[in-house]
C-alpha cells in the first residue's frame, strides 16, 4: 500500500485551492528536490507538506468525496515523479500552474 504527501496549489485567479496527494513511496528524492525549488520560490502559491502523510485508502476516500470546481478539491497523483534538471518557477514560466504537478508524474509504478 502506497503513502501520499500533501501538495497544495492556491489559485487566486480562479478563487480556488486544490490539494494534490502525491505518491511518496519511490519518490522521496524527487519530492526533496521539489521541496527545495518551492522553498526558493518567493510566492505562496504552492505548499508541499512532506510530513502530512496519508495512506492510499485515505486518499482514495478524500478524492471520492471531494467537491469539484475547476479541479476537484482533492486529487490522487500516483506514479513516478520526475523533476527535470532545469526545473524552475519564474515569471511566466510556471510548470506547476493549474495542476501542472500531475504532468510531472508518469503512470508507471514508482
Amino acid at each position: 500500500m502506497s503513502t501520499y504527501v500533501k501538495f497544495n496549489e492556491y489559485n487566486d485567479h480562479e478563487g480556488e485551492e486544490w490539494t494534490f496527494w502525491l505518491q511518496k513511496d519511490g519518490n522521496e528524492v524527487a519530492l526533496s528536490a521539489l521541496e527545495a525549488v518551492l522553498n526558493a520560490y518567493s510566492e505562496d502559491r504552492y505548499e508541499l507538506e512532506i510530513d502530512d502523510i496519508l495512506t492510499e485508502p485515505e486518499v482514495d476516500l478524500l478524492a471520492k468525496y471531494s467537491s469539484s470546481g475547476y479541479y476537484a478539491d482533492h486529487n490522487k497523483v500516483p506514479g513516478r515523479l520526475t523533476i527535470p534538471d532545469d526545473f524552475a518557477i519564474d515569471g511566466d514560466n510556471d510548470p506547476l500552474y493549474k495542476g501542472g504537478i500531475t504532468e510531472m508524474f508518469s503512470s508507471s509504478d514508482a
